[in-house]
């Protein structure tokens, strides 16, 4: 049985307060929603039921599997002695992936990409290590989508960063940063359930973007409501 988004970050709070090493593997389904488009919605269950299998198959019993989206699934896996083996798990998965469907999809290409976080170098609180497994997975679909990603923060290229990069110089850019940056928040909020770290990451890269050494944000109040 697969864990809901609340039951998995409960485990990983848990594992964190016990202050024990583990890894978090974030996979994305290529071209799900092309799929179930195409075949229709319960030839995309059952899609999804035959990846959650395959995904369980590489993962042992105390690993903990929880999907958190449509095409996306979060692993929780603890007591790996090196990243080699993290290495070898993700070939494996990816290869018994593009493997799933090789002949039945016509001309859709089946197939998974991976990011992953470690606990505790790339962060210690759920909502810093999934924004870190996600940025490694942006990472590797751009490599080929068939691949993985370890987190890297000389080159954690956000899903926000590629957005909004080609519109910020040209005309209209800043009515673009913010129209990009209202639907990255709240995607991000709803993932992370945290404000505060998704409205600073907008803020740094606002910073990079228009070469700001300081921002300031101001609030104030009006007799009907607070504004911020």
């Amino acid at each position: 049985e697969l864990n809901d988004r609340h039951r998995f970050f409960t485990e990983v709070d848990r594992r964190i307060a016990k202050k024990e090493p583990f890894q978090i593997f974030l996979i994305n389904i290529k071209n799900f929603g092309v799929i179930n488009q195409k075949y229709g919605h319960m030839f995309g269950d059952a899609v999804l039921n035959r990846a959650a299998a395959v995904i369980r198959s590489q993962f042992r019993e105390t690993d903990i599997i929880g999907r958190i989206g449509g095409e996306e699934f979060l692993v929780l896996m603890k007591d790996i002695p090196d990243c080699d083996l993290v290495a070898r798990r993700c070939e494996k998965l990816i290869q018994l992936m593009s493997q799933l469907y090789d002949h039945q999809l016509q001309d859709i290409h089946f197939a998974c990409s991976i990011g992953v976080a470690l606990v505790p170098e790339h962060g210690s609180e759920y909502k810093d290590l999934f924004m870190r497994a996600d940025q490694a997975l942006y990472n590797a679909k751009g490599m080929g989508k068939r691949t993985y990603q370890f987190f890297d923060s000389n080159n954690s290229v956000t899903r926000f960063e590629s957005k909004i990069n080609p519109h910020i110089h040209t005309r209209g850019g800043l009515s673009a940063f913010w129209g990009t940056a209202a639907v990255y928040m709240l995607e991000q909020m709803y993932e992370t359930q945290c404000f505060s770290a998704t409205f600073q990451s907008v803020l740094n890269l606002m910073g990079n973007q228009l070469q700001a050494e300081h921002l300031f944000f101001v609030s104030f109040e009006r007799e009907d409501t607070v504004l911020e």
